[in-house]
């Protein structure tokens, strides 16, 4: 019978960066070509309605730099054939970063670099496990705090205006619900195929009797 994930994966590195480089420049590739849809969709969006999703120039600015940054992480993951797992940590934590300083500027509660940091939550599922997506969660929920301090407990509360304690709690819960949902996913998959017998996938007239 399959094991499925438990709490202690929490605690636990079991699941730590993938073993072998080529599977993980795999993923990194994966998640630069959903990162180049996300730049692309949000200049969608800034030139449809600018003035409703990014209202500060700053943002506009950022949202420019991060799809060069998108754009070039993907052209440069294509000409490589491996990377270090220091490399793909390093991307991670940008990948937390990049939307905090936007929706800085942005539109505070309602901006839609929200769903960058589900995207953050995902990319570490993928990478990792479950306790390397929960770490990210507190990363995540750290910088909405310090954006929610900054537009109401700085001089930026006159230019960008103030995020509303209601609306932190609400996106916090939801940070915290998908990343249980997207870890334990994640974690359930690896745990399947590390599982699985090799010979099985060896041979498919065998794969039957492997199930039983």
């Amino acid at each position: 019978m399959l094991a499925m994930p438990s709490v202690l994966d929490l605690v636990t590195g079991r699941l730590a960066l993938p073993r072998n480089r080529s599977g993980l420049i795999g993923t990194e590739r994966v998640l630069a070509s959903v990162r180049v849809v996300l730049a692309l969709s949000s200049l969608l969006l800034l030139w449809l309605d600018p003035s409703q999703a990014f209202p500060y120039e700053f943002a506009q600015a950022f949202l420019l730099i991060y799809f060069a940054h998108s754009l070039g992480l993907l052209v440069g993951l294509n000409l490589r054939s491996d990377i270090s797992a220091r490399f793909a940590l390093s991307v991670h934590a940008a990948d937390i970063l990049w939307p905090a300083a936007i929706s800085l500027f942005g539109s505070g509660a309602s901006s839609p670099f929200f769903l960058y940091f589900i995207f953050a939550l995902l990319a570490a599922a993928l990478r990792w496990g479950m306790r390397e997506t929960a770490l990210t969660t507190v990363a995540v929920i750290g910088t909405m705090a310090l954006d929610a301090i900054a537009r109401s407990r700085t001089a930026l509360s006159e230019i960008v205006g103030q995020t509303s304690a209601t609306n932190f709690i609400m996106r916090s819960i939801y940070v915290v619900i998908f990343s249980f949902l997207i870890g334990y996913i994640s974690e359930s998959e690896k745990r399947r195929a590390a599982e699985y017998p090799p010979r099985c996938a060896s041979k498919p007239d065998s794969k039957e009797q492997c199930r039983r």
